[in-house]
């Protein structure tokens, strides 16, 4: 795994210094650019890091891009609606009174026709009262609007796992019919029209500056700005400089705390573990990645919040993955299928978990990639999964199961947004984009066969 790694981090440094020294005045490594690219990162590795935990077990979700389409456009229409989530629960009232009206028609029963009154009248009021509520709270609408949307998206996801793993039907096959499907729900949620984002909360897309002194005191440091807009923010908001540099603190700190608590659990144990001076340089060369990355990050707005997302994801699912026995679990299922029934893990829960938790994170990715383009379009998600999946093999994923790791999806996907990036600075037409991408991906397949081969035969 180290060996891929170091490949892997070879063929990034190779791809940024062409782009570096190709584009006109020294563009991609620009504050600006840099600052979007890690945006477009952020959005391709979240999806990834959720195919890493479908493929762990042996399988693949190819609904994934619909998905982020469906689960983005179902939440901007419930933020944008004159009602939103208020009229999902009027309507029903207003069919019980009509229902009522009809009763009565057919039974001249009077009590009937007040009681359908009563129900109409009490329809309206709470049509208002929803109105008004929303009107004194604009930023509630579109988090519950969001909310909503990542609930829809953890059934759905749900029931497909559980058609995949009790009536024994590939996945391949189940996902491709829920492609299919989430696409044609999705064009049906929009109307085939592109419905912005901009009206999700009052604000506009003015930028109101946070600050500890709302909390603190006066004359706080601001330390988190975004665009008034409680939908956009997943992608328009930024910490400030001393927001950023108290996060890379924190984040320095929690690895800090984790390697050496590994380091001192092997040692423990008695299994094998890097010595002092090892341990000192990779903490040494992480701490200073993460303040050049903060330090660049700074120099044009400030940190990304999609970019904090990524962290907590791909923290969440490094956690789950490597010190829970549902990770253990995972990769045991991708190994060996029988093995794992035979020895007592509950593969169907397992997996119905896998696939449930992937429905959060490909709501979370419609939601920030329906944020970063300003609307939902007929367009937003496509073909998102095979970025997804080109992510997890490039960065050394097996789609046989069993193999792949949070850090090397990170890396695989990193490399994919600066590739597409680069090529975009350089105007190149979407067609070369297409072959390029496809090109990397059949070659990162190439290379992880012939290394699998290579570590067999040794």
């Amino acid at each position: 795994m180290n060996n891929r790694l170091g490949a892997l981090l070879l063929a990034l440094m190779a791809i940024c210094l062409y782009f570096t020294f190709r584009v006109p005045d020294f563009g991609f490594v620009s504050a600006r650019n840099l600052s979007l690219l890690m945006i477009d990162f952020a959005i391709t590795a979240t999806l990834a890091i959720g195919m890493l935990v479908v493929i762990l077990p042996g399988h693949i979700d190819l609904s994934a891009g619909s998905g982020v389409g469906l689960t983005g456009g179902i939440a901007a229409v419930a933020a944008t609606h004159p009602l939103g989530i208020g009229s999902w629960l009027v309507a029903p009232l207003t069919w019980i009174a009509g229902w009522f009206k009809d009763l009565a028609t057919w039974t001249r029963w009077e009590w009937v026709m007040d009681a359908g009154a009563s129900v109409s009248s009490f329809a309206l009021s709470a049509q208002l009262d929803f109105t008004n509520f929303f009107l004194t709270y604009p930023w509630l609408k579109p988090v519950l609007a969001m909310v909503g949307s990542v609930l829809v998206a953890l059934v759905l996801w749900r029931l497909m796992g559980r058609l995949i793993v009790r009536h024994r039907i590939p996945a391949f096959i189940i996902t491709l019919g829920g492609l299919l499907i989430f696409k044609g729900l999705f064009w049906q949620v929009i109307e085939s029209h592109t419905v912005p984002i901009g009206n999700a909360a009052d604000g506009g897309t003015k930028q109101v500056a946070v600050s500890l002194a709302s909390v603190g005191g006066p004359g706080a440091v601001p330390v988190f700005e975004h665009s008034g807009n409680a939908y956009a923010t997943l992608t328009t908001g930024y910490f400030l400089s001393a927001g950023a540099w108290t996060i890379a603190g924190l984040v320095g700190l929690a690895l800090i705390v984790f390697q050496l608590r590994s380091r001192a659990s092997r040692q423990r144990h008695g299994f094998a573990s890097d010595d002092g001076e090892l341990t000192f340089l990779k903490l040494f060369i992480a701490i200073q990645l993460i303040a050049l990355f903060v330090l660049v990050t700074t120099q044009f707005r400030g940190l990304p919040l999609s970019v904090v997302v990524l962290g907590v994801v791909a923290f969440i699912v490094w956690l789950l993955t490597q010190h829970t026995p549902w990770g253990r679990y995972l990769y045991a299922i991708g190994g060996n299928e029988e093995a794992a029934v035979i020895s007592g893990i509950p593969v169907e829960r397992v997996v119905l978990g896998a696939f449930t938790l992937m429905g959060g994170i490909v709501a979370l990715t419609g939601l920030m990639q329906t944020a970063y383009g300003g609307a939902s379009t007929t367009t937003v998600g496509e073909l998102m999964e095979l970025d997804a999946v080109a992510a997890c093999v490039i960065g050394g994923t097996s789609l046989k199961g069993g193999r792949g790791s949070v850090l090397g999806v990170l890396f695989g996907a990193l490399i994919m947004a600066c590739l597409i990036n680069g090529l975009t600075l350089l105007a190149v037409p979407p067609v070369v984009k297409f072959i390029a991408r496809g090109a990397v991906l059949i070659v990162a397949v190439w290379m992880d066969v012939r290394l699998t081969r290579a570590a067999r035969m040794s």
